[in-house]
């Protein structure tokens, strides 16, 4: 229990350090690998230095150092003391000494392979970081790298949603006169015993999926943010989002970075109305139900795809029944986390002009 609380405990604070979250996966992981390797030393819990191993390991060394200072951490003497004070290595206790590589600074991008002094200095870079920028609603934008990722995962979802409608739709039976769509493998080694061959017909899914939402967590109060982003150009969708405080997260002058509590996309763009102040969708409890309200108002197509850690209610299914649509539920747990949480954080700019300095702070 004291083990559980003291990695909780790193956990906390190196999640309110770097503003990201650590998945699940990886404090399992961590716990596994340090039991293993106290199980190879035939011991019954992992000691201070495999912990430290297991985190620098599972997470990163700025982690590892994270677990160093909080587990080495004593609150100072109070009061004057008759003993002497004496400064001890551990060389001077214990007879075998292991060295631990850790990183003090938080994770950051990494420096050129060139050398410093010989790095040119952009003198449009140093007069964006001499200059007092304001965010104003009407130069703000995103970072064109983190857009494309973000629309090549929305297509991902797309395909996704309607694979999944389609395998639904799909049927199994013994082979008679017809091939159908081909043989089914998997069904036919199932049933070999029987000696017949099962082939398979691909259901066909009239219609196509335009909007997306994304949710991964409901609580509005912690996303305060809200905006709503029309595309700048056609293969960008309009998008309405709600985040965490860009403020309170400053990377560089002109540059904040947020994390998203879910977003909504829309194709085409340009016809996104400000999606958190319609009347017209009042009657949603939270963010996430006014995203997915809106994503069945602006849809062109027949399916939008909802990922999110639970399905919406049962009124937004009959909802969008009465015009003709059909929501399809994806949980995230069907999805990769790592990916999740790349396209978790992004970034705000204050200006266009901005764009091309970001990728050195932005990684």
């Amino acid at each position: 229990e004291i083990l559980v609380r003291y990695l909780l405990w790193c956990r906390a604070f190196y999640e309110q350090e770097i503003g990201e979250q650590l998945r699940p996966q990886q404090m399992f992981l961590l716990m596994s690998f340090a039991r293993k390797y106290a199980s190879v030393k035939k011991s019954l819990l992992p000691d201070f230095y495999e912990l430290l191993i297991a985190g620098r390991g599972c997470i990163n060394a700025h982690f590892c150092y994270r677990m160093w200072e909080l587990g080495t951490f004593y609150p100072p003497q109070e009061g004057y003391s008759e003993i002497e004070t004496i400064q001890l290595r551990a060389e001077d206790i214990f007879p075998l000494i292991n060295k631990v590589r850790m990183n003090p600074h938080a994770p950051l991008k990494p420096r050129s392979t060139m050398p410093r002094f010989l790095t040119r200095k952009d003198k449009q870079k140093q007069a964006n970081k001499d200059k007092d920028w304001r965010f104003d609603a009407n130069s703000i934008c995103s970072y064109p790298p983190e857009d494309l990722i973000l629309e090549g995962y929305g297509n991902y979802l797309r395909s996704k949603g309607k694979h999944i409608l389609s395998e639904e739709r799909r049927r199994v039976k013994p082979f008679e006169t017809s091939l159908l769509d081909g043989i089914d493998l998997r069904e036919t080694i199932r049933n070999w015993h029987t000696g017949k061959i099962y082939v398979q017909e691909a259901g066909l899914v009239r219609g196509s999926v335009d909007s997306v939402v994304v949710i991964f967590d409901e609580d509005s109060g912690n996303y305060p943010y809200t905006m709503t982003w029309l595309g700048e150009h056609d293969q960008e969708s309009d998008m309405a989002f709600y985040a965490t405080d860009p403020n309170e997260r400053i990377i560089s002058p002109g540059i904040r970075k947020a994390i998203y509590g879910g977003f909504m996309m829309s194709m085409p763009p340009g016809r996104l109305y400000d999606v958190f102040y319609d009347p017209a969708y009042k009657i949603a409890i939270n963010h996430a139900e006014r995203l997915l309200l809106a994503a069945l108002d602006y849809s062109l197509e027949k399916f939008v795809v909802y990922a999110a850690p639970k399905p919406p209610r049962p009124f937004f299914q009959v909802l969008a029944g009465r015009y003709g649509k059909r929501i399809l539920y994806l949980s995230l747990k069907q999805l990769s986390p790592v990916m999740l949480q790349k396209i978790r954080t992004f970034h705000i700019l204050a200006d266009k002009s901005l764009r091309q300095s970001a990728k050195d702070v932005i990684w």
